[in-house]
């Protein structure tokens, strides 16, 4: 059975100093991406849901999880370089790489390596002139009566 990853000095980081203000994804941390999301206030633009897959930079290539973007071929790569690309939006400012595999890319799209962890098996990224995370609106969320309307059906 493989070990798992510390991801105690990520969740510090973004616990500290404001850093919850802003969006993060994680690369490469698999299922311990669920254990950064419980222990820290901040908000990531991935998750372990498939259902709430509502951002265009997901949609539109098709892809799952970005922190597991390298499987998903090239739709993958196309879907993360595209949310890097417009981290404004989203108020995205943290990019934690448990797989340097993603570091060239991060590179590449002007992302900077500001921290490393657990002795360099973690690095941090991050971008300037990122905005604080905002409330995401989509023409994709359903509006509230239709979950009421959903739920009716259902019990019916």
């Amino acid at each position: 059975m493989g070990t798992t990853t510390s991801v105690e000095p990520v969740i510090a980081f973004l616990n500290r100093d404001g850093h919850d203000s802003f969006r993060y994804i994680t690369l490469g941390f698999g299922s311990e991406l669920s254990k950064v999301s419980t222990y820290t206030s901040a908000g990531s633009v991935d998750g372990d849901y498939n259902s709430a897959r509502l951002l265009p930079e997901m949609t539109h290539y098709g892809s799952a999880q970005l922190t597991n973007a390298k499987f998903y071929g090239s739709a993958g790569m196309a879907s993360l370089r595209a949310m890097l690309v417009h981290a404004n939006r989203y108020g995205l400012k943290y990019v934690f790489v448990h797989d340097p595999y993603y570091e060239p890319l991060l590179t590449f799209v002007g992302w900077r390596k500001i921290e490393t962890f657990n002795n360099g098996e973690i690095t941090a990224w991050s971008k300037e002139d990122i905005p604080p995370a905002h409330r995401i609106e989509s023409d994709s969320v359903p509006a509230p009566w239709q979950g009421l309307l959903w739920e009716y059906c259902q019990s019916g």
